[in-house]
């Protein structure tokens, strides 16, 4: 009895394996030929095809994965890096030449092109331009742009400005032209107000700040940030060594906001002891400021040639022509030579407009005013012991050979 039992038992157990093995089977089989059929009608028909293959005198629409599966040759040539991408980067290149390093308004219409078709380098290129020409970007443009535009724009250490006090009053346009104080705390607060340098104003401006309209909030919401720039002056003004990071915030915001960011390039704010003390991680230098007090011109000799030394720099500028042509026209070129300022990098910019006196009739075309900004790194020179030179030279937009430009140059060192 219990043999039979022990018998029907494995009966059971050798029919219920062979029945799931069926099962698997079948639902492996019906699964490849569901998905065979299923994906046929796709790849069967050519407006699903992501690849075209092209002849002389015909072209077939394919599909990339089938091609993989069955040719090792379009494997290999389908799974590297895509000829798309790089012919979409040219392209976006190309647009960015034709809107030019100078033009402010053709950066705007472009922009917005660039966002609502994903061009991810001419909208960095859009921006660029934004920080070179800041405070010649009109209002509307700048009270338009999206909090991440604007939040780019800050944390760029290439904005060439009169002083940090500008993008704070720049930046209190924008938050009133988008909802106000209001709407725009949050944003404020964890986003934009970090990016703004309160260390590189002077101690009346900072007195306008708490005074001002985001005062309250900044004391609310940040505190220790108008402390924290109030300390930095007053020790930087004695060429004391300045910490860079607040040591002991309890308040995330807060250190976020006060730790260390390079200087902008500033055209009209002075740095007094800040730049000279040795544990300063930057020097600032600059030849003439530039605002509507004070616009200081550089004279050219006959020859367009103009010279100046000074302890740390050595300055030249001198006009020339591509071709001799009488109407062709002009260029400035820029060759600025350091002194022992070696093996730092450095952040520059070139503000340059025509001077109009003596009834001169001007011969510098758009833009009104030039901005040229570069960067790179001081090194020596193997062959010699003499200072890399520095070489920036403008778009032709003289009509003749200038006798006298406004001209500021600011130079960022920053230690490597």
């Amino acid at each position: 009895m219990a043999d039979s039992k022990h018998q029907k038992t494995s009966k059971e157990n050798l029919s219920e394996k062979k029945e799931e093995k069926d099962m698997l089977t079948k639902v492996k089989c019906h699964s490849n030929g569901a998905l065979s059929e299923k994906l046929g009608a796709f790849f069967n028909e050519s407006h699903f095809h992501d690849v075209v293959l092209k002849l002389p005198n015909k072209e077939y629409k394919a599909h990339r994965l089938v091609l993989c599966v069955w040719s090792d040759y379009f494997k290999e040539k389908l799974q590297g890096p895509s000829r798309s991408q790089r012919i979409r980067r040219l392209c976006e290149e190309w647009i960015g030449s034709n809107v030019g390093d100078h033009n402010v308004i053709g950066a705007s219409a472009r922009l917005r092109d660039a966002e609502k078709l994903g061009l991810v380098h001419l909208t960095s290129k859009c921006r660029e331009i934004f920080c070179h020409y800041f405070t010649r970007l009109p209002e509307s443009t700048w009270n338009s742009l999206s909090a991440d535009h604007v939040d780019e724009i800050l944390k760029s250490s290439e904005v060439v400005v009169g002083d940090e006090f500008h993008v704070l009053k720049k930046l209190e346009t924008w938050v009133q032209s988008n909802g106000g104080l209001e709407k725009q705390t949050n944003v404020l607060v964890n986003t934009l107000l970090p990016q703004i340098r309160f260390r590189f104003m002077s101690a009346v401006q900072l007195k306008q700040v708490r005074e001002g309209p985001m005062g309250e909030m900044l004391k609310q919401r940040l505190p220790g940030v108008l402390e924290d720039a109030f300390e930095f002056r007053a020790m930087a003004g004695e060429q004391a060594k300045v910490s860079h990071n607040r040591e002991e915030s309890q308040n995330t915001e807060a250190e976020n906001c006060v730790s260390y960011k390079s200087p902008r390039l500033y055209f009209d704010f002075d740095f007094a002891g800040i730049t000279q003390s040795r544990s300063s991680p930057f020097r600032s230098y600059r030849i003439n400021n530039y605002n509507n007090e004070s616009r200081p011109a550089v004279f050219f000799n006959k020859d367009g040639h103009c010279r100046r030394d000074s302890p740390d720099w050595r300055f030249e500028c001198k006009a020339f022509q591509d071709t001799s042509g009488k109407d062709d026209p002009w260029r400035l070129k820029f060759v600025l030579s350091p002194g022992d300022h070696v093996q730092r990098s450095y952040h520059i910019a070139f503000l340059i407009r025509e001077a109009k006196s003596g009834g001169q009739q001007p011969s510098m075309g758009e833009p009104e005013l030039l901005v040229l900004v570069h960067k790179g790194t001081l090194t020596k020179e193997e062959d010699n012991d003499t200072t890399k030179k520095i070489t920036l030279v403008t778009p032709p937009i003289f009509d003749k050979s200038p006798r006298e430009v406004e001209l500021c140059f600011v130079c960022n060192c920053f230690k490597n």
